[in-house]
């Protein structure tokens, strides 16, 4: 509990240490007031010392290993092992080991530290004995989700749980609205509880698009899919009127480059170990990826989902529902064509890809004025850039997030990658080269 007293209180407490119940009682006997006040529901924790500090840290991830803030800086080299949390502006030298251990904000590692089982600030460090930290409760069926974000079945819905560093989650509900509005299959947003940071959402079931093509047929995959491109198309010409929806988040050059370099930090160096082989043409490859940003940067721009896979698409009722668009932009339709076509959750045949290519050309070039090869062409280059950001997230959540379960989606990931690469070989020759030498190091 926590108590607030008026400094008349204090007449009644003797020097030195005691226990405070008992003066409440003669406080009492003496016409003083006593209330209370309900806080609740949220659990309360004793942070009286140092390792009880750590366990209510440890304990607030909700099963979860990590808790790195962003703007994220942990330098690729770094070794993540254990459960790490790690605050804003800290600072992180190179070839760092991090082991069960809380950074606060201002923290500066140097190069080379092996930090454990420590809670370490500016200018100081304490070890704590790692706790042993209960599960959380069960609550509800938890959904598997890459983001920091926890989904779980509740009995009136689907439970969206986010945390307070959480910026999105307003803007996802009025989008969500407006879609809703415009006739595109999203969930309902029931309710909003911002004090305890729960969004009720509408329960679509636990069968992705994903989970679904597993026991299809090609062929049904290839409808099922179908369908989904062309629930894509009314989601990427909703008619957004007067609302600031897509153009506050813009799909630019920025956020392209950011793509890039996330590639390169977290899988080039991190899973394949290349950082040595890049040096060489990392001039060469930092001005190819200026030309594709600036490509694909210039491509005809409206509402995109940013992170349209097989996970985020349900399937509910016989019919696709998409989900999980918070971070929704305004930029090329071809980017989320290129995600789902290229879905190495789905790993696709080439034919299926090469007839769902089609049938979402059909639509989309003539829309747009452009011709059959521009239309493939811009495909290309966002299967280049989305598969760059794909094996940079998986590498991020596995080796840094620690959710090694995405280990399995690099291989199909850089297949993907390295055929759109080779397709597009004279234009971008030093990416096709890093390829190549990814290529080896898989096998």
């Amino acid at each position: 509990c926590a108590a607030i007293y008026e400094p008349e209180f204090l007449e009644y407490l003797p020097n030195g240490e005691s226990h405070v119940p008992p003066f409440w009682v003669e406080a009492a006997g003496r016409t003083q007031r006593i209330g209370t006040f309900d806080i609740g529901p949220c659990p309360w924790l004793d942070l009286g010392n140092i390792d009880s500090y750590a366990r209510g840290v440890f304990s607030s991830l909700n099963g979860n290993i990590r808790y790195l803030a962003e703007p994220l800086n942990i330098p690729w080299d770094t070794i993540l092992d254990g459960t790490c949390v790690v605050e804003k502006d800290v600072t992180i030298g190179s070839g760092v080991k991090l082991s069960n251990v809380i950074l606060l904000p201002g923290t500066r590692v140097e190069d080379g530290s092996d930090l454990a089982s420590t809670v370490a600030g500016p200018g100081f460090q304490i070890p704590i004995t790692f706790p042993e930290l209960e599960a959380p409760p069960e609550a509800g069926q938890a959904i598997l989700s890459g983001s920091d974000r926890s989904y779980r079945r509740v009995r009136d819905g689907m439970l969206l749980e986010y945390s307070v560093t959480e910026a999105l989650i307003e803007r996802q509900i009025a989008l969500t609205q407006l879609l809703r509005r415009n006739g595109i299959p999203v969930p309902q947003v029931y309710s909003h509880n911002p004090s305890r940071r729960e969004v009720l959402l509408q329960d679509l079931g636990d069968v992705s698009l994903q989970t679904w093509c597993r026991s299809r047929s090609d062929n049904e995959v290839l409808k099922m899919l179908t369908r989904v491109l062309d629930k894509l198309l009314e989601f990427q010409w909703t008619d957004t009127g007067s609302s600031p929806f897509p153009e506050d988040k813009p799909f630019d050059k920025n956020v392209l480059l950011w793509e890039s370099s996330y590639f390169m930090e977290r899988c080039v160096y991190r899973v394949f170990g290349l950082k040595e082989f890049c040096e060489p043409i990392a001039d060469d490859l930092n001005c190819e990826f200026e030309i594709l940003a600036d490509s694909v940067a210039a491509l005809p721009r409206m509402l995109m989902h940013r992170d349209f896979q097989s996970s985020n698409v349900m399937i509910h009722a016989g019919k696709p529902w998409f989900i999980d668009f918070q971070a929704a932009h305004h930029g090329p339709c071809f980017y989320d064509a290129a995600s789902i076509i290229g879905d190495p959750y789905l790993s696709l045949t080439k034919e299926i890809r090469n007839q769902l290519e089609n049938h979402y050309l059909e639509t989309v070039i003539d829309r747009l004025g452009m011709s059959l090869v521009e239309g493939r062409h811009a495909l290309l280059l966002c299967g280049i850039q989305r598969h760059m950001q794909a094996l940079g997230a998986y590498g991020f959540l596995s080796s840094i997030r620690g959710k090694t379960e995405f280990l399995e989606y690099i291989a199909p990931a850089f297949q993907l990658l390295e055929e759109e690469v080779s397709s597009l070989s004279k234009e971008f020759p030093a990416l096709s080269k890093l390829t190549g030498q990814i290529s080896t190091v898989i096998q």
